[in-house]
């Protein structure tokens, strides 16, 4: 069946999820606004994002909040480490950084039964 949804396009990819927990690993998320000067460098804000292997998600909004990291780090130090380089790097405005303590799983296609 499932074969057959794969074929069909229904399922179009899978995705992996590992808990960091289970890799003794801290998740938080790191929500930041920038100087007006700053927003010309959303690009480079982002390629920093991705210059690290610790930061696993990044989103841009419209709001207090411009842009949100979601970093997976090994202890608090790693963490405010990386917090510095980004302040030194780029005018912050502000920054909220929260923990993650648990993941939660979500179902967005709450089938029970497909039709053959």
């Amino acid at each position: 069946r499932i074969t057959r949804m794969e074929k069909q396009g229904i399922i179009g990819g899978y995705r992996l999820f590992i808990d960091p927990q289970r890799l003794s690993r801290e998740s938080y998320k790191i929500l930041f606004s920038l100087e007006d000067q700053a927003l010309n460098d959303i690009d480079a804000i982002t390629n920093f994002g991705l210059s690290h292997d610790t930061i696993v998600y990044i989103a841009q909004y419209f709001g207090n909040y411009f842009v949100d990291f979601e970093i997976e780090v090994n202890n608090k130090e790693e963490l405010q480490t990386i917090i510095i380089e980004l302040r030194n790097k780029y005018p912050l405005r502000d920054i909220r950084i929260i923990p993650i303590l648990s993941d939660i799983e979500l179902n967005h296609y709450p089938f029970t039964k497909l039709n053959s």
